[in-house]
């Protein structure tokens, strides 16, 4: 969201490393070449739209021909490149290996921006990154290509002594009836484990907030929201003549707990390769009621029926599930005043397509038959009729960003739009003078800094110059405590010899 273009998500992308090097990944994202404290191939993060870009009989330079011989470790990505700047652009410059010499910052100053570089060749297309968190890691794969035989594995003690317990039983011959009491246990102990498993990783992430998106600090997001919105708007039957729609508030919603059950979940979907959708989603009559457990746990836990307009023509049209669409007068959002609208990332999978209302339908009979999500297109030569999707699992869609808006005539939205503009310009004059008086106080703590440390330097001289002064003064004062001492000694002399 934070890139110069909107662009679109490729999937998949592949990067190859070591096994150990595409573990860590997995377990804490990518970082760039530079990042790592190394120079590395332009310092770029570098992806392939085909296998083959990294087999080692691939093109050199994509991740494993210094490999042979090993077992080799793939990691299946989706990647954002926003807009990536063509290679035969004038400003783009490359180094003996072929790859572009450049960063982000020079990136986003050439023409009106860019985000990634694109390579591309005769088999597949190189994609060029310089920032980690454009790429997603989604599946990590293990193969050996015939012939090359494959890596010595450096398994701790616990993995040894699991393969000991497995090697056990396989020799013992331990019953293989499902419905042993030994499998049942097994069963119960791998689910005990998952479950525990899971409860742990959610307390480690931190909690749930919400951050508010600035117009004059995050621009390109700001625009994009707008312009999604514009088009809810016109979408279907649209607003009323005099009507216009002005977007006041834009929130990010930041919750790792639900986003790492997204993930999760997007994998386990029947086609986990399908591209996540932007949708919109109405919310509930509070939509910034945002928990730990997810934004729609609550509300689909309680049994309760969709509202009307929460994305079907009539109540709960496909069952109990949550309706999503790409229009503001489906999903209800058309009246006057404060409208909210949440903008989600969705993952649909395989969906069904449906053609009539089947109330019906639920998570698991959708299961049963294959199928991910719903899919009701709009009718052939309908004009104001609009596509709408459902999902039944609550784990399938991420709420991304709240988008507030008002619905006003148009004198109104234009002095709304206005007033809106003034804001900004004041919240800029703000930072500004924010800004300055910040650095005013940084000056002066420098100022103060070094005045104290002149006067620590004077201070430590003049205890320098009073030392070497009380110790000329002590040298004088001995020298003279010795001469009268002297001449007292010569005139108790002279005093004993006139007596004699």
């Amino acid at each position: 969201q934070e890139q110069a273009g909107p662009g679109s998500t490729v999937s998949p992308t592949f990067f190859a490393a070591t096994s150990r090097v595409c573990q860590l990944v997995a377990e804490a994202g990518f970082c760039t070449p530079a990042e790592l404290g190394g120079g590395g191939r332009s310092c770029a993060l570098q992806l392939s739209t085909c296998v083959s870009g990294v087999l080692p009989e691939g093109r050199p330079g994509t991740g494993t021909d210094a490999a042979m011989g090993r077992i080799r470790t793939l990691l299946v990505c989706d990647l954002a490149p926003g807009t990536p700047m063509p290679t035969g652009h004038p400003d783009l410059v490359f180094d003996s290996n072929g790859f572009p010499e450049t960063s982000l910052s020079q990136l986003r100053q050439v023409d009106s921006g860019y985000d990634s570089v694109l390579l591309p060749r005769q088999d597949d297309d190189i994609f060029c990154v310089y920032d980690p968190r454009s790429a997603l890691p989604r599946y990590l794969v293990h193969f050996d290509v015939l012939g090359l035989g494959k890596e010595d594995e450096l398994d701790g003690l616990e993995v040894e002594r699991l393969k000991a317990e497995i090697e056990e039983l396989r020799n013992n011959q331990a019953p293989s009836d499902d419905s042993s009491e030994l499998c049942q246990r097994l069963r119960d102990l791998q689910q005990m484990h998952a479950s525990e498993a899971e409860a742990w990783a959610l307390k480690q992430l931190p909690p749930y907030r919400f951050e508010v998106v600035s117009r004059s600090s995050e621009p390109n997001v700001w625009q994009r929201c707008a312009a999604r919105l514009a088009h809810a708007i016109d979408e279907g039957a649209g607003l009323a003549a005099g009507l216009e729609a002005v977007m006041t508030k834009l929130e990010r919603i930041v919750n790792p707990g639900m986003a790492a059950r997204f993930y999760g979940d997007a994998a386990d979907l029947f086609y986990p390769e399908e591209h996540f959708r932007w949708l919109l989603h109405n919310g509930t009559q509070q939509p910034f009621a945002i928990g730990e457990l997810g934004f729609f746990r609550e509300s689909f836990d309680s049994g309760e029926a969709p509202s009307k307009g929460s994305g079907g023509v009539s109540e709960g049209r496909f069952g109990k599930g949550f309706y999503f669409g790409c229009s503001a007068s489906l999903l209800g959002r058309t009246g006057l005043g404060q409208q909210h609208m949440l903008l989600c990332e969705v993952a649909l999978g395989r969906s069904m397509l449906a053609q009539a209302a089947r109330r019906n339908l639920d998570c698991e009979s959708l299961k049963r038959a294959g199928f991910d999500s719903l899919h009701a297109p709009r009718a052939i030569g309908d004009e104001t009729g609009m596509d709408e999707w459902v999902v039944y699992n609550p784990n399938q869609a991420r709420p991304a960003f709240l988008l507030t808006f008002e619905i006003q005539p148009r004198a109104v939205a234009a002095e709304l739009l206005r007033q809106l503009a003034q804001l900004e310009e004041q919240r800029r004059a703000l930072d500004e003078q924010l800004a300055e008086a910040l650095q005013e106080v940084e000056d002066a703590r420098r100022e103060a800094e070094e005045t104290r440390s002149q006067l620590d330097a004077q201070l430590a001289q003049q205890l320098e110059d009073q030392d070497r002064n009380l110790y000329k003064e002590e040298q004088r004062s001995r020298a003279a405590r010795e001469r009268m001492d002297l001449e007292e000694a010569k005139h108790l002399q002279s005093l004993e010899s006139k007596e004699k």
